[in-house]
């Protein structure tokens, strides 16, 4: 999904290094997502029950 792609190409290129170990496994668990379901949680339209994960869409929501 273009959506997506565009948003993880700035959460990578910005963000991704300075992610902790914790982080990019929660991370890893987002990815696991249907994309349809990943992009509405990163739009808003969903949110995650799962608090490092939350952590994660918020830092995807604001680059």
């Amino acid at each position: 999904m273009l959506e997506l792609d565009l948003v993880l190409e700035r959460f990578f290129a910005q963000r991704f290094d300075a992610l902790s170990p914790a982080e990019i496994d929660a991370y890893k668990r987002i990815l696991d997502l249907p994309d349809t379901d990943f992009l509405d949680v990163v739009n808003g339209k969903a949110d995650l029950d799962d608090p490092e994960e939350a952590a994660i869409i918020e830092i995807l929501r604001s680059v």
